[in-house]
């Protein structure tokens, strides 16, 4: 699975106050199905990826469980304030993952049919919490 670059892909803080990332949920979209291991399911269309800052990338599947993951303790989603010096008021987001038994076209890209998921990203004032 290549997944775009991490420049590409950020989570930017445009507020006057630090910030951090307390959840993250996915949801399937289209005919992919999202499993734990793409290669050892059977499901057509399968993908298994993992989203996230360096060092902490987050679990696809884990993620369309319940309400999502709670990332409320994990430091590595914590975001200063707008404009703050070194670049920490965003989050560049990496990703890895698997893709098997694709049953579709994914050499063209040809729109919106063509997206894997939807990721929803809670935010709210401060840091982490201990």
């Amino acid at each position: 699975l290549q997944g775009p670059s991490e420049d590409a892909t950020t989570i930017d803080n445009h507020s006057a106050y630090g910030i951090h990332v307390t959840n993250m949920k996915i949801d399937a979209m289209n005919t992919w199905t999202i499993a734990a291991d793409a290669k050892a399911g059977t499901a057509q269309n399968s993908i298994d990826f993992k989203v996230g800052p360096d060092g902490a990338l987050q679990n696809a599947s884990a993620a369309m469980q319940g309400t999502g993951l709670d990332l409320s303790k994990n430091a590595a989603f914590d975001m200063g304030y707008q404009g703050i010096a070194g670049g920490t008021d965003k989050i560049k987001l990496k990703t890895s993952g698997n893709v098997a038994r694709v049953t579709r076209d994914i050499f063209r890209v040809t729109g919106e049919g063509d997206q894997v998921a939807t990721i929803t990203w809670t935010v709210e004032p401060g840091a982490h919490t201990a």
